[in-house]
Parts: structure tokens; sequence; C-alpha cells
């Protein structure tokens, strides 16, 4: 298995929103983590 997917917002990180900060967590880490989830079971 290949875990490849992930996001980053196109702005400074200055300017970087709370909400395209969240986004981009979920997608990146929690994604990764429901992804390889089952397989440990």
């Amino acid at each position: 298995m290949v875990n490849n997917a992930g996001i980053c917002p196109v702005a400074d990180f200055l300017d970087v929103t709370e909400e395209q900060s969240d986004r981009t967590l979920a997608v990146n880490l929690k994604g990764g983590l429901n992804y390889t989830a089952p397989v440990k079971e």
C-alpha cells in the first residue's frame, strides 16, 4: 500500500486562514490515519 495523498494551500504562510489550515490537517493527517487504520485489523 502507498499512502500518497495530500494538499497544500497556495498562499503565503501568514496569509493562510484557519479554515485552510484545518482542511490541510484533516486531509494530510487524518486522511492517512483513516486509510491505514483498517489494515492493522
